[in-house]
């Protein structure tokens, strides 16, 4: 970004410049927006600045707020508040503006904006450097369809690729394993029943249980190559019926477990007549090397509740493998990407 200087003397023009930072930090970090908003008062003898509703003296509450703010700053994808500081002579950081007569600098960094009415230095944690980017693969290739042992040797094939190449995270489609059953669109429930019929035990046969060894090879691939996986199968329920299949997405770390799986929570339409309705126990946002990752399967997407429950856990890469495509969907997901303040892969 540009290094810009401003002049200003009074509340008003501080407050431009304050509205400037916002946008260019907007701007420069790809839609990651600041999630709370200080602002500062100029006053002649002392100044304040709000943070969270509350006025804070300069002197008393700098060293905390710097500690706060800092500790959540942890993650290579920040959206974090704006802090103000009195730190004036700061390293690798770029200088934004100065109120000449007031000793007041401002200085714009990676994870936060810092400014001081006075040369004081503080040794604060705020992070000094650009976090390095990564490299995520989202995976557009066919399955061995109803082939569940295919297409697992297929999907650690493109995993060791993708890490190849540099992936840290890689992302496969909706239902991957064994595939998406596309002739529930197709195919009527009544005169078509005997191919449905058998289509519906091939897809039973050739789906995931959890409970067994069945992913073993993905969790291995993803462990040996130091990658998070997130792939969509079809599982069949172990504990229950034996014969229910949901709509899936697993989560597996770069250590080769699984650190979350999602069922889908209201099939769309004729994919009620193969997939059960799933539940809230999957709504969850981990920690992975690239972010706070969560996902949503397809038209759940639409559920304003299901994406807010990733937005308050703080996603910062939202996950939505799905079966649709076009414009429509893509600006779903400019819209999710806006509203969540993340990044958004599909």
């Amino acid at each position: 970004m540009t290094s810009r200087r401003f002049i200003g003397r009074n509340e008003a023009e501080v407050r431009e410049i304050i509205n400037l930072i916002e946008y260019y930090r907007r701007r420069s970090e790809g839609g990651v927006c600041i999630r709370e908003y200080e602002e500062l008062l100029p006053d002649t003898e002392e100044r304040y600045f709000v943070y969270r509703g509350r006025a804070w003296s300069r002197d008393s509450a700098i060293p905390t707020i710097v500690e706060e703010v800092a500790d959540r700053m942890d993650s290579p994808f920040y959206s974090v508040d704006i802090v103000l500081t009195g730190l004036s002579g700061c390293s690798a950081v770029d200088p934004f503006y100065q109120l000449p007569g007031s000793g007041f600098r401002g200085y714009l960094s990676t994870g936060c904006y810092s400014a001081g009415p006075r040369r004081r230095r503080i040794n604060s944690t705020i992070p000094q450097r650009i976090q390095p980017m990564k490299k995520v693969a989202i995976i557009q290739e066919s399955p061995c369809i109803l082939d569940k042992k295919g297409t697992l040797e297929k999907a650690v094939d493109l995993i060791n690729n993708a890490s190849a190449n540099g992936a840290e995270l890689i992302v496969f489609p909706e239902a991957f394993v064994p595939g998406y059953p596309a002739w529930i669109w197709r195919l009527r429930p009544g005169s078509d029943w005997s191919v449905c019929e058998e289509l519906h035990a091939r897809l039973l046969n050739n789906s995931i249980d959890l409970s067994s060894d069945d992913l073993d090879q993905l969790l291995d691939a993803a462990g040996r190559n130091g990658v998070t996986v997130v792939c969509g199968v079809n599982e069949r329920d172990s504990a229950n019926s034996q014969s229910t299949l949901f709509n899936s997405v697993v989560t597996i770390d770069h250590h080769g477990k699984i650190v979350n799986h999602h069922r889908k929570l209201m099939p769309t339409n004729p994919e009620r007549m193969v997939w059960g309705l799933g539940d809230g126990h999957g709504l969850n946002v981990v920690d992975t090397p690239v972010g706070r990752t969560g996902s949503l399967i397809c038209w759940e997407n639409y559920m304003p509740l299901a994406r807010y429950a990733l937005y308050s856990q703080g996603v910062q890469v939202y996950i939505a493998p799905t079966y649709d495509s076009g414009e429509g969907w893509k600006g779903t997901m400019q819209h999710i990407a806006r509203e969540g303040k993340c990044w958004v892969l599909s």
